[in-house]
């Protein structure tokens, strides 16, 4: 073990993994608040059903509109539960990183902090195409919204193709 221990050293080998944490961090609120917010839809256009039980356009729509929503609330937790992954494996990589600097030249412990701050970005880049594809249902939603549910609406934005 060295008894000699450059702090400067340390600090700054743990700066990029440490960056990776507030980074994520900070992406996770961001899927946080969308959570909130995709959930309380749920809970509103829900609430429309229960309130008008007879059939029609707009009820088949906010059924719709309702499965939409479930699925992107889905993407969204499959999205939070990868990035507290990475947020683990870039945590155990600034530890790791902290051990490499007390134990130098230990070509096991090197690869093993690369191996995981590198499965921690894969996992994020995963947790982003997550949320990518989530993503992507929220312009049938809004069609369902304004073109189906909305018949005498003429939508500014071009129809799907």
């Amino acid at each position: 073990m060295n008894s000699h221990i450059d702090i400067a050293k340390l600090v700054g080998a743990a700066s990029a993994p440490v960056a990776l944490v507030i980074a994520s961090c900070i992406y996770l609120g961001n899927l946080t608040q969308k959570y909130n917010t995709l959930f309380q839809q749920i809970r509103t256009l829900a609430g429309e059903v229960r309130a008008s039980p007879e059939r029609g356009d707009r009820r088949e729509s906010v059924q719709r509109q309702l499965s939409l929503y479930e699925r992107r609330i889905q993407g969204a937790m499959r999205c939070t539960f990868w990035l507290n992954v990475a947020i683990v494996l870039f945590v155990l990589t600034v530890l790791l990183t902290a051990v490499s600097t007390l134990v130098p030249d230990n070509p096991v412990l090197m690869i093993l902090t690369g191996s995981v701050m590198g499965c921690g970005l894969l996992t994020v880049i995963a947790a982003v195409v997550m949320e990518l594809a989530s993503n992507r249902l929220a312009a049938d939603t809004l069609d369902e919204e304004l073109a189906a549910g909305t018949p005498d609406y003429q939508p500014v934005m071009a129809h799907k193709s």
